[in-house]
């Protein structure tokens, strides 16, 4: 058992170089996108701290849901850098559960539901969101989650049984394009949704972030601009239904 450890952790290692060939541009753009996201948020979380600052609780929602996205992001990323896009993929179910129940309280402000969320009460993201959708937006969403949900149960084509990078490029492609189109709606998550006038007020002029914030969104559209031949036609139209106005049926 210990031997097994010692050799995965060791192809592990050896794998991030390769992988990252294998990503090349692609992968500098994604890590740049990401670090960029993280800054912006930075330069306005404290100010949320502010007494008289208070967040509602969709607010509170679209706060937390952002935040764990992110995080999960970044370890699905380290994972897929070490050729493991198996637990990477198992990881993307909940990353998009979080973005999509972000901003469907951003969108509905439900604060009976959004205080029930808060206090641990399930929310089943096809049933209270997914479903209520018009159908040209339902449709792709719907899609792209049952194939989060096949990747994170124990199904026959779900995990991987090796390790061998040149073996899994077509698949380590597809999971960094998921987590691609991921970024993409989790920037629209946060600078659409999450930073809105009260706190873009306070990070301009209290942190003095104005010119740099600007910097942020500047490199950020071009990270996504250049990231976007990594995406197919499917997966820029599933970041484009995210970021648009979702539309519920009565």
């Amino acid at each position: 058992m210990k031997e097994k450890i010692i050799d995965l952790s060791k192809q592990f290692a050896d794998n991030v170089n390769s992988v990252s060939a294998f990503f090349e541009n692609n992968g500098k753009e994604f890590e740049s996108l990401y670090d960029s996201q993280t800054e912006l948020f930075n330069n306005h979380f404290p100010f949320v701290q502010d007494p008289y600052y208070v967040l509602k609780s969709h607010e509170q929602i679209v706060l937390q849901t952002f935040y764990k996205a992110h995080n999960l992001i970044y370890t699905s990323y380290r994972l897929l850098l070490e050729g493991n896009y198996g637990a990477s993929n198992m990881l993307i179910r909940g990353i998009t559960e979080y973005l999509l129940i972000g901003k469907y309280f951003s969108v509905k402000k439900d604060l009976l539901l959004a205080d029930k969320w808060l206090n641990g009460t399930q929310f089943d993201t096809y049933e209270k969101a997914i479903k209520y959708l018009i159908p040209s937006q339902k449709q792709i969403f719907h899609k792209f989650w049952c194939l989060c949900c096949n990747d994170n149960h124990a199904m026959a084509h779900s995990f991987q049984v090796g390790f061998d990078i040149e073996n899994s490029k077509i698949a380590l492609g597809e999971t960094f394009a998921r987590l691609t189109i991921l970024q993409i709606c989790s920037y629209h998550l946060l600078g659409g949704h999450l930073l809105n006038g009260r706190l873009k007020y306070r990070s301009e002029l209290w942190g003095a972030h104005k010119e740099r914030n600007s910097q942020l969104k500047s490199l950020i559209t071009g990270n996504i601009s250049n990231l976007k031949s990594a995406l197919t036609k499917q997966g820029i139209e599933l970041a484009k239904t995210y970021k648009s106005k979702w539309v519920f049926q009565k």
